[in-house]
């Protein structure tokens, strides 16, 4: 299990587009079930403090977005016996 916190000042928009403070909260679960599989979930929370800078839908923004991953990771590499 792992967690991250990022908060990014964007004060001119020069990066983003929009002068914005973002605040950012990751949480990751990852389990091996055999010798060369691997899975990982993972929730992400996106939180513009000042904009509306997401895109909620083909027309309209939002302030926070939330995203899930899950994936699967075969790992090639030689048995340690």
């Amino acid at each position: 299990m792992a967690g991250r916190y990022e908060f990014y000042n964007d004060h001119t928009g020069f990066t983003t587009g929009t002068a914005q403070h973002i605040n950012e909260f990751t949480g990751t679960v990852e389990r091996k079930f055999v010798q060369h599989l691997i899975t990982r979930a993972e929730y992400r929370f996106d939180d513009s403090s000042n904009a509306h800078a997401f895109n909620k839908d083909a027309t309209k923004f939002a302030k926070t977005q939330s995203t899930v991953e899950a994936g699967l990771i075969f790992v090639l590499e030689p048995d340690s016996k």
